[in-house]
């Protein structure tokens, strides 16, 4: 794998420590990145499932007014 802290041109032996420190910031903001890429998705199932419920409750409960047959009308006294 590729090793950010070393510079592979040839004769570029030293050790740089400016380098090193870019390449460590480097890792750690990606590391970063990726740790609110990984929250931004699960916030965005989390707005999506939540969605799905709602819609769903709706849908069982105007099943549920549509299915109950009407109530009877109040027989009268005649």
């Amino acid at each position: 794998m590729h090793d950010p802290t070393i510079s592979y041109r040839p004769g570029a032996h030293a050790p740089d420590p400016a380098r090193e420190a870019r390449a460590r910031l480097a890792g750690r903001r990606k590391r970063l990145l990726a740790r609110q890429a990984l929250a931004r998705g699960a916030h965005w199932r989390r707005c999506v499932l939540g969605a799905m419920t709602s819609g769903l409750a709706i849908l069982v409960a105007l099943q549920f007014g549509m299915g109950r047959p009407a109530a009877a009308p109040a027989p009268s006294g005649e």
